[in-house]
C-alpha cells in the first residue's frame, strides 16, 4: 500500500502477507510518502522489507519537489517478519514532522524503530513520538543508520553504457546535490516512551554525522533485553529516564 502526494487518508484493518515461506519479494507493507494527515490503525503486516515506512522523496529530485510527510498517526498494529516495524527513510528529502506511533507490536521483525538516510538525501525529521510499543525477538529494536546501504544510496551509471541509452530517470537519480551540505539529513526532537523489548541482538545502534548529530532525544520508561549493548555515534542532547538495558556483552 503506497500513499503518495496525498492529503487526509484513513487506512484501517489491512492485512498484508508478502513473505510466505520467507521467499517474498523485497517489498514494503504500508508506505506514506510526501503526504499529510494520515491515520493508519488495526493493521497486520508481514512482508520482506519495511512493514510501515514514512518517505518524502530522495536526493536532488526530492529536494526540488520538497513535499514533507507530516501529521501522521500509526497505532494499534502488529508486524511479523520484515525489515522494520516502523521506518523513517531512507527517502527523507522533503522532511517529516509531527509523527505519532503507538500501540504497536513486533514479533520477529529484523528492526524495530528504524531511521535510515544518506548523505545525498537531506531533509529535516522532527517531532516524532513513539510510545507504548512491544518488541519480541526483534534483532535491532533501535536501528538509526544515517549513512545507510551506500551501494543503493549513491548510484552510478557504468561507463560502458552510453548516455544516449540512459532512460530519463537515470539523469535525475545521479544528479548531484548542490551545495553538498544540503544533502546531510537532520533528525531531532524525538521521544521514545513506554517501550518493552525482549530477545534483541543489539540494544541500540545510532550513527549520524558530525555536522548534524541526532539531537534532542528523550528515552523514558524503556526496557531492553539484548545480547549486546550497541553503539551511539554523533549524538547530542539525549535524555534517559528510567531506562534499563540488560546486555549479556
Amino acid at each position: 500500500v503506497s500513499i503518495t502526494y496525498s492529503n487526509t487518508v484513513y487506512v484501517n484493518n489491512v492485512i498484508v502477507r508478502n513473505n510466505v515461506g520467507g521467499s517474498g519479494p523485497s517489498t514494503d507493507g504500508i508506505d506514506i510518502d510526501s503526504s499529510k494527515n494520515v491515520l493508519v490503525e488495526n493493521c497486520d503486516v508481514d512482508c520482506n522489507d519495511d512493514n510501515f515506512c514514512l518517505k518524502s522523496g530522495r536526493d536532488s529530485d526530492g529536494l526540488r519537489v520538497n513535499i514533507p510527510t507530516e501529521n501522521i498517526v500509526i497505532r494499534n498494529c502488529i508486524t511479523g517478519s520484515g525489515h522494520g516495524l516502523i521506518t523513517l527513510g531512507s527517502e527523507t528529502s522533503g522532511g517529516m514532522n509531527n509523527i505519532e506511533i503507538y500501540g504497536l507490536k513486533a514479533v520477529g521483525t529484523s528492526n524495530g524503530f528504524r531511521l535510515k538516510s544518506a548523505k545525498n538525501r537531506g531533509g529535516v525529521m522532527r517531532n516524532v513520538w513513539v510510545h507504548d510499543v512491544e518488541m519480541r525477538d526483534v534483532e535491532n529494536p533501535f536501528s538509526w543508520e544515517l549513512n545507510w546501504f551506500p551501494d543503493y544510496s549513491y548510484p552510478n551509471v557504468p561507463e560502458s553504457i552510453p548516455k544516449e541509452e540512459w532512460p530519463p530517470h537515470w539523469f535525475a537519480m545521479i544528479s548531484p546535490v548542490e551545495p553538498p551540505e544540503k544533502g546531510i539529513p537532520e533528525f531531532h526532537d524525538m521521544r521514545i516512551s513506554n517501550v518493552k523489548i525482549t530477545g534483541a541482538e543489539q540494544g541500540l545502534f545510532a550513527e549520524a554525522y558530525p555536522e548534524k548529530p541526532i539531537r534532542n532525544i528523550i528515552f523514558e520508561d524503556v526496557s531492553i533485553e539484548a545480547e549486546r549493548g550497541g553503539i551511539i555515534k554523533y549524538a547530542r542532547d539525549w535524555s534517559m529516564k528510567n531506562v534499563r538495558l540488560d546486555s549479556k556483552e
